[in-house]
């Protein structure tokens, strides 16, 4: 019984973090509408200070659910979803600051003109991209991190043998 309780408390710990901090920016939004008589005043990228601990709860409730079946399949196909996005996002930014595509208008979208090849041609692109920055250390980096994503993905998905047993700690050394 002490198992379920302490399963339903621990469930509960992301809110410890997350409301607190929610509430401090809803504080200071409605200080800012009484004060100044308009809305806004807390910007929204505050969040980013909980990345980390919100990345941390998102992995431990993945950790979870990856102990059914369904649930791991799923989170798989999600998992690739996401990292084929990114990749295709990433792709489109590069493509924008080698000058390879341009925004249109105030709907941003990006068009890539007729006839051009550099969104193909790879040393173009990356002659184009050494003005601006390094783009042989980052397409490297992106290419690892690409390829951790996926193995994460395929093998995350994976149940292996030792899954089902129950870890006891044991010591059978010394006593003294």
């Amino acid at each position: 019984m002490w198992v379920m309780r302490e399963r339903a408390y621990s469930a509960l710990l992301p809110l410890f973090l997350i409301v607190p901090m929610l509430i401090g920016l809803l504080y200071h939004v409605l200080v800012w509408i009484a004060v100044y008589g308009q809305k806004g005043g807390t910007p929204g990228w505050y969040l980013f200070v909980l990345a980390g601990p919100i990345g941390l709860i998102a992995g431990l409730g993945v950790s979870r659910l990856c102990e059914v079946r369904l649930w791991r399949s799923i989170l798989v196909l999600l998992s690739t979803t996401g990292i084929m996005f990114t990749a295709g996002v990433s792709y489109l930014q590069v493509l924008m600051y080698s000058g390879c595509a341009t925004r249109n208008g105030p709907d941003s979208t990006l068009s890539i003109p007729p006839g051009s090849g550099c969104w193909i041609e790879s040393a173009v692109l990356i002659a184009k991209l050494d003005v601006v920055a390094f783009p042989v250390l980052g397409i490297a980096a992106a290419a690892i991190g690409l390829g951790v994503g996926v193995t994460g993905a395929i093998y995350g998905g994976r149940r292996t043998d030792t899954d089902d047993k129950k870890f006891v700690p044991t010591y059978s050394g010394p006593i003294g």
